[in-house]
């Protein structure tokens, strides 16, 4: 296996027929360089050196990162998203599973581990049903007819939409705040007009949600926080 220092930073090279060379973090955290077959040690030194302090502190951002969801840890007491709010998780006698305008009720026996498992499947519930119906709404409003609506678990990307016009949204979307959920809506549903990111789909974007930048913003920043939890597979 190839090797090459960056700078501070050790990284795996990994070639392939691409034509260009790139850092990346690999799936388990290791620094890797894609570079093509052909281009010599020294040659992609020399093209990756420039970036060397923003390498190293990927790298930095990745290990806290990691630190941080091995930390990750819910129990009574502990508090989660919804819908942009904060919600306490709470023992439930009655061994319900729930959520009302505080809380999140769980039954009183859990480990740690149950206790997400079990918050993970209140999200994607609620997900549904909130997601669905405003789906329903702003899709009216818009004049369009999604043929589906689907949810998966998706850590990449809040939601897409297929060019059979398929909705597609990550549960992870009901932790952030009503106005940001809808512009993740409006966004997919202005797809089934224009499939790219022209001037033009992000006009029709302003249109329904004029404040979009700044939902687009917060949801950068909520991904980052989300990424640093372990929500399980």
């Amino acid at each position: 296996m190839e090797t090459l220092e960056i700078g501070t930073v050790v990284c795996r090279v990994k070639r392939s027929d691409r034509r260009s060379v790139c850092f990346r973090l690999a799936k388990d955290g290791t620094p890797e360089i894609l570079a093509p077959r052909r281009v010599a040690l020294n040659k992609i030194n020399e093209l990756m050196l420039p970036y060397a302090e923003r390498i190293a502190a990927e790298c930095e951002r990745q290990k806290m990162m990691i630190a941080s969801r091995e930390s990750f840890l819910l129990d009574y007491g502990s508090t989660v998203r919804f819908l942009g709010t904060r919600r306490e998780i709470r023992a439930d006698g009655d061994m319900k599973m729930q959520i009302d305008d505080e809380a999140f009720y769980l039954p009183s026996t859990l480990s740690s581990e149950e206790i997400r498992t079990a918050v993970v499947e209140l999200y994607k519930k609620y997900a549904r049903e909130y997601i669905s119906k405003r789906v329903t709404e702003l899709s009216a409003l818009m004049g369009l007819v999604p043929s589906a609506v689907k949810f998966n678990s998706a850590t990449s990307h809040w939601a897409s939409c297929s060019r059979r016009a398929s909705l597609n949204f990550s549960w992870f979307c009901i932790m952030a705040s009503p106005e940001a959920v809808d512009y993740i809506i409006v966004h997919e549903l202005c797809h089934m007009h224009e499939f790219n990111h022209s001037k033009r789909f992000w006009e029709n974007v302003a249109a329904y949600c004029p404040d979009y930048k700044r939902h687009r913003e917060y949801l950068r920043g909520l991904w980052r926080e989300i990424l640093s939890e372990n929500w399980g597979k």
